[in-house]
């Protein structure tokens, strides 16, 4: 049986320069299709590279105009409740002067005016012996970004949630003062005296997430019950946690230097809730985290 052999093999059999060249053609074939390989799969990856890239970018987009809405938001929400504030504050503004002019009215029609009596004095039975005359009034400028204060003074109601200061204008030895408090009461909310009436501004400065406002003063807890001071008591128990419509008394003796407290007329405690208390500058104040906090002066009763 014969076997035959294509003329270009048998050309390349008899010829070796040329069977020679043709291997190495198919080489450098081979070469440059495993170099197109390799540059193709370098180009997919610098591919899934930038669309790796463009996809964070893009997220990252989304979470900047997610923050600027939350910020125009907060920043919206500023301007109402500072709107609110300074309507109040011109309120306040306009019945003080009305009150003057009619004071300096009544003055020119009597040549003679019979002298007021001296306000009452209240006694603040078993919390100390001195007497304490007028009733404090909350003051704008001590007043932090959740706090709106109405009533002539006399009242601040929260209006957001996040940690909040309001302290009154002057310094007293004794106040009373009626809650409203939320269903939702969460939070501490607390009652008493400080000796820093700039402390308000440390939660509007900076948030902190944990207020170790017990530091500044000497405080009843009323979502707990408990008692907080700068002298060691922190969250130590007292009485039961206080509810909505309560009256809270808070006195402090200058002469003990102790200060206690009465709710609804009624001394809490066996004695003194604090003592060695020196500090004669003492300002009420309330400290709260919750929405819809409303605290109000009253007359002792």
């Amino acid at each position: 049986m014969s076997m035959t052999t294509s003329p270009t093999a048998a050309s390349l059999e008899s010829n070796p320069v040329a069977k020679e060249l043709v291997l190495k053609m198919k080489e450098t074939c081979a070469a440059s299709q495993k170099q197109l390989e390799k540059k193709r799969q370098q180009l997919l990856d610098l591919q899934a590279a930038q669309k790796a890239v463009y996809q964070s970018i893009v997220q990252q987009i989304a979470t900047a105009d997610a923050q600027i809405d939350e910020q125009l938001r907060t920043t919206r929400e500023d301007m109402i409740r500072y709107d609110h504030q300074a309507k109040h504050f011109e309120r306040l503004l306009a019945e003080q002067t009305a009150a003057e002019k009619n004071r300096q009215h009544q003055a020119k029609r009597q040549k003679t005016e019979t002298p007021r009596p001296p306000p009452p004095h209240v006694e603040i039975a078993a919390l100390g012996n001195r007497p304490f005359v007028a009733s404090p009034r909350w003051d704008l400028e001590r007043c932090g970004q959740f706090g709106c204060i109405i009533n002539l003074g006399r009242t601040v109601r929260t209006t957001g949630e996040g940690w909040n200061v309001v302290i009154a204008k002057e310094p007293a030895d004794h106040f009373t003062v009626r809650l409203t408090l939320p269903p939702t009461l969460r939070h501490p909310f607390a009652i008493g005296f400080t000796r820093e009436p700039n402390f308000w501004k440390i939660p509007v400065i900076n948030p902190p997430r944990i207020f170790a406002y017990h530091k500044t003063g000497w405080f009843l807890n009323a979502q707990k019950g408990s008692l907080c001071s700068r002298d060691g008591h922190e969250d130590e128990p007292f009485v039961d946690p206080l509810q909505s419509d309560d009256v809270l008394t808070v006195a402090y003796d200058y002469d003990l230097q102790t200060i206690g407290f009465k709710l609804n007329g009624k001394p809490l405690g066996d004695g003194p809730s604090f003592q060695q208390v020196k500090d004669l500058q003492l300002y009420p104040a309330i400290v709260s985290y919750d929405e819809d906090v409303e605290v109000e002066f009253v007359v002792d009763q």
